[in-house]
């Protein structure tokens, strides 16, 4: 996580993460305050990882 985080460090625009999955990375970088917005082909996925965002505060800043 630390080093995505330092690669975006500066970056002002949206994010894209491919495959968000469980929201590993996905909320970690939501938190940290960047515009992430990520997909998923399981719905299934999709739907823990949004249950994860509500979980951890960061639904409200997140798009999926």
């Amino acid at each position: 996580i630390e080093y995505y985080t330092d690669r975006l460090a500066g970056v002002s625009g949206p994010v894209l993460e491919p495959g968000v999955g469980n929201g590993r990375f996905f909320i970690p970088l939501c938190e940290a305050g960047h515009d992430v917005w990520g997909f998923d082909t399981s719905e299934d996925m999709l739907a823990y990882c949004k249950a994860e965002c509500a979980a951890a505060g960061t639904a409200e800043r997140s798009q999926q």
